[in-house]
């Protein structure tokens, strides 16, 4: 029975301590993709703002100087390399689809690293990880990997099946997730057995 004892407590010891590492990578992953996600709301509101000034930008010619070619080289990264429309104007329909793109993936990102990262704090700091709080977190997961699949479902349809192979990774991810928050769940059920029976 002491043994059982001291593996147990050794088995504690070791979960606490890869917490705490497991907790570092995701305050960095979520610090990365802040800022990530902050530069692509600036970059967004920028092309909207000053969209005028983008065309006037890209179809000036000759050397304009390291503003106008940054300018230049984040419009075309932006939109594939397109920068200007058949009009001859700054190509920001698809400039701003795909910063939102970029702004809703690193939201999900953040997202989905808060709540491992909130989860494994709770383990570092010797708390249970079955709560209602860290259960609605992996259903929110699903949730959003869910409307996730069926935006790709619809757009999908709307291309007529050229984004469909799209559809597969946000509905394993929700699936995922989903699983994750019924074992959360059962464990959390556990746990309050185990605690009424003490």
């Amino acid at each position: 029975m002491t043994n059982d004892f001291e593996v147990k407590k050794k088995t504690i010891q070791k979960l606490k301590e890869e917490s705490g590492t497991v907790c570092k990578y995701a305050s960095l992953i979520l610090f990365i993709y802040g800022i990530a996600f902050a530069l692509s709301l600036f970059l967004l509101i920028c092309s909207i703002i000053f969209s005028d000034i983008i065309t006037s930008v890209l179809t000036a010619s000759g050397d304009s100087g390291i503003l106008a070619s940054i300018i230049t080289e984040i419009a075309s990264a932006g939109t594939e390399q397109r920068p200007l429309n058949s009009l001859g104007q700054f190509n920001s329909a698809l400039f701003i689809s795909n910063i939102a793109e970029n702004i809703v993936s690193s939201g999900m990102v953040c997202y989905v690293t808060y709540s491992i990262r909130r989860i494994f704090l709770s383990i570092e700091q010797g708390e249970t990880p079955f709560t209602e709080h860290n259960i609605s977190h992996w259903q929110k997961c699903s949730h959003i990997f869910s409307a996730l699949a069926v935006c790709c479902f619809l757009l999908a349809c709307i291309t007529r099946g050229v984004f469909l192979f799209a559809i597969v990774t946000p509905l394993l991810a929700s699936c995922f997730f989903y699983a994750i928050a019924l074992v959360f769940e059962y464990g959390s059920c556990l746990q309050t057995e185990s605690d009424e029976t003490l």
